[in-house]
């Protein structure tokens, strides 16, 4: 959340730990336990002075969440395994787990590994804080089946549904 807000305010000077707690409802030692793991993999930089806060090192669209989530996960140099389960670290590596005999969840994390580590490093900060409020794109127009009050059904899209629920 801190690097949205600077990601938001990018381009528009540093921000005082103060400012971004004020701004996300967060404390200020809760951000003071965050910072040092951003500025340690280069995702902020600290500026001193009466006007001094912290900035973003890069512009937003060039910071990959993936990357974010690695370093707060303590990954050296922001890369590395993220565990989903010890039995399907996001490295590929496997943990000995004690129910592995009679156990078939295996399949599962390691679906759900990949799937978070491409949403993850397919997404940037760029995403997470439009400059500007924006509709989001929809993720797939799959279509859904809307019932009628006439007890017709039809085939619409999501962001149909959504604007027939809307009025």
């Amino acid at each position: 959340m801190m690097l949205t807000d600077l990601a938001r305010h990018y381009g528009s000077g540093p921000l005082s730990l103060t400012d971004i707690a004020t701004h996300l409802g967060l404390s200020v030692a809760y951000l003071e336990q965050i910072v040092p793991a951003l500025r340690t993999h280069g995702f902020i930089e600290s500026q001193r002075g009466a006007k001094g806060g912290y900035v973003l090192a890069a512009p937003p669209s060039q910071i990959n969440m993936g990357g974010v989530i690695r370093a707060l996960e303590g990954r050296k140099n922001g890369r590395g395994p993220l565990s989903v389960m010890p039995c399907a670290n996001l490295d590929g590596t496997v943990e000995p787990c004690n129910h592995e005999e009679v156990c078939n969840a295996p399949v599962l994390w390691l679906r759900v590994r990949d799937a978070i580590t491409q949403a993850l490093d397919s997404t940037t900060l760029a995403d997470l804080a439009p400059q500007s409020h924006r509709v989001l794109p929809l993720l797939q127009a799959t279509p859904l089946k809307e019932v009628g009050l006439t007890g017709e059904t039809g085939d619409l899209t999501p962001l149909e549904v959504v604007i027939l629920n809307q009025n």
